[in-house]
């Protein structure tokens, strides 16, 4: 077990890291906490993300330091975040606001020490399949994923699932509408 990876926990009572399998773990960080990831290819650097803060550990999440996302007020409520191994450089901070609408999606190319607002529109965590309405479940559906060979490909989870294929600059539905009327006329 002396060769095992830290794993983490992020949890709503703060972030936990374990040197041995899980048989024990240590508080590395207070808070609720929604996510972690360790940098692909790279176990000495790990990232992790709670409503509002995205923090950022060089020494294998012995410690973290907090990173400013963006220069103006972010006006969030959760943050969640994907890396990828088609570079190892990029970050991607999803961001819902304080409405549980789209608060924004940044992302880094140089390991998170800063981001830039890629889109905040339209509002790709409201109810409607076009995001045109308010408001949305961004406090409870709010995923992101990187694709692991092309590195501007992310896909959004929240009501409906959004896709991008140029960083989040613009964004494509992928809701179902066409399959769920398929099945309601069997």
């Amino acid at each position: 077990l002396h060769d095992a990876l830290p794993i983490f926990a992020a949890t709503s009572v703060g972030m936990y890291r374990s040197l041995n399998a899980g048989a024990t773990w240590s508080l590395v960080l207070n808070g609720n906490y929604v996510d972690a990831e360790y940098r692909p290819g790279d176990t000495t650097r790990v990232y992790a993300v709670n409503g509002g803060t995205f923090y950022r550990s060089t020494n294998g999440g012995a410690s973290f330091t907090a990173i400013t996302i963006s220069a103006g007020s972010m006006n969030t409520n959760r943050l969640s975040m994907a890396v990828t191994p088609a570079n190892d450089n990029c970050i991607y901070i999803m961001a819902s606001a304080n409405n549980n609408g789209f608060g924004g999606l940044y992302r880094s190319t140089n390991g998170g020490t800063n981001f830039t607002l890629m889109s905040s529109t339209p509002n790709i965590m409201d109810w409607s399949t076009n995001g045109s309405g308010t408001g949305g479940q961004g406090w409870y559906d709010l995923a992101i994923d990187a694709s692991p060979t092309n590195s501007n490909e992310i896909i959004v989870g929240g009501v409906n699932s959004w896709k991008s294929n140029n960083g989040g600059s613009t964004w494509r539905s992928e809701e179902h509408t066409s399959e769920l009327q398929s099945l309601s006329s069997i």
